[in-house]
């Protein structure tokens, strides 16, 4: 038998393919073949986005968003169930204005409050995923009014249309753009300054909230047809139209601030020795953000007509110990199952003790921004043991709360 290599998915020897790789089991795969395994998966990507159907959408009720989210979000039950009820409304909203014109249903969009780190850009992913969707993520803080230099923030529709797969014709693109969700975050970094109108002209701040208001309500914008990387347009480039009145925008932030403004509004009646003021002062943001009003955002900052577009407000909830901890081992994509797969991938298991994902989570938690502070921590633990373990024969990687802690305590010394 001959000890040539040979190629295991079409049988050709070394010396009739351009190049053979071998892998770890000894077999051995041509370059020809890896190629066509490579377009085979990219076209079963791809068949993703055009097999949407909105009418699909309609056997999802929102006790089966809800139920999905639940398996990868830890708590934020209010906000799970706003957001399973807002996507279902805007989709039922979708079919009904592609079937009948008679009474015109105003869209979903949606604004969310909560301190940094809660989900609020993980959940609008995973709902995006789960419907099928094209998702586009944009930074309030990079948008611009138009002509000034940064974003134009007509570009959110850029990087929504960039989502859909080059390989489709142009009309699905537009299509599927057109009934996209697109999430704007950091939208508290453009409040305008101070609640009264400004004197001087705020192109990053309560210009870009003027600018959004097109968008928000529903009309027709012209993007390039073939997007550079930037996104920026340019005059002799072919443009599209892309509609935006089935587009869901989200639009979600920290506003540090906001629960100074809701403490002083809900005690604003009650003076003297008998006032709880300083109680409240001492609620979690997450939980003073309940009692939130659009007129306590308007004071915030953000501009009337802008939060008249946004007719609906949910917020998120601190993240407590208990949260933390179900964060690192629970969800089908949780942190912990992450890295023990890569262990796998050497043969060895990884074991994390009770008290070693204590201290881990401690030391997250002592960073002040949320659920992602965690992988940042859980990298300094297992740093060493990452680096070490491919060259070890051990079967089984143990880490123990005295790992933890010399770990972690090495790592303040050298920062101090």
């Amino acid at each position: 038998m001959s000890s040539e290599p040979i190629c295991l998915f079409c049988g050709r020897t070394i010396d009739l393919v351009p190049a053979m790789i071998k892998s770890q089991m000894d077999t051995y795969m041509c370059s020809d073949c890896v190629d066509k395994a490579h377009d085979g998966l990219h076209r079963e990507e791809n068949k993703q986005h055009p097999a949407f159907d909105i009418n699909s959408i309609s056997n999802i009720k929102p006790i089966d968003i809800f139920k999905h989210l639940d398996e990868y979000v830890i708590g934020q039950i209010t906000a799970k169930r706003a957001i399973s009820t807002a996507v279902y409304n805007h989709y039922k909203k979708v079919r009904y204005a592609m079937s009948s014109k008679e009474i015109e249903l105003e869209k979903s969009n949606m604004i969310m409050a909560g301190p940094t780190g809660c989900g609020k850009t993980m959940l609008w992913k995973i709902v995006a995923k789960y419907l099928g969707v094209p998702f586009s993520q944009a930074d309030a803080t990079t948008l611009t009014q138009a002509g000034y230099v940064g974003d134009d923030v007509e570009n959110v529709l850029v990087r929504l249309y960039q989502k859909t797969s080059d390989s489709l014709p142009q009309e699905e693109r537009k299509r599927l753009t057109e009934t996209g969700i697109i999430f704007i975050d950091e939208i508290d970094k453009i409040s305008r300054r101070g609640e009264s109108q400004s004197i001087t002209r705020d192109v990053g701040g309560e210009g870009v909230q003027q600018a959004l208001l097109k968008l928000l309500e529903g009309s027709t914008c012209n993007i390039p047809a073939n997007p550079h990387p930037g996104g920026r347009k340019h005059p002799e480039q072919k443009v599209i139209e892309i509609n935006t009145e089935n587009i869901l925008f989200v639009v979600g932030g920290a506003f540090s601030g906001l629960e100074d403004i809701i403490t002083q509004r809900t005690s604003s009646n009650l003076m003297g020795f008998g006032s709880d003021a300083k109680t409240k002062k001492k609620e979690k943001a997450g939980s003073i953000f309940k009692k939130v009003t659009v007129d306590d955002f308007v004071k915030f900052g953000m501009i009337p007509e802008l939060m008249g577009r946004l007719p609906i407000m949910t917020t998120l909830e601190d993240l407590n110990e208990a949260d933390m901890t179900r964060i690192l081992t629970e969800p089908k994509n949780a942190l912990i199952k992450q890295y023990q797969t890569m262990f796998q991938m050497d043969g060895q298991k990884l074991v994390i003790e009770k008290k070693a994902l204590h201290g881990i989570v401690v030391r997250a938690m002592e960073r002040g921004t949320g659920a992602r502070a965690l992988r940042g921590v859980v990298e300094q633990v297992l740093e060493d043991i990452m680096f070490d373990s491919p060259s070890s024969k051990s079967k089984e990687i143990v880490v123990t709360e005295l790992m933890v802690k010399e770990k972690l305590g090495k790592s303040m010394k050298i920062a101090a």
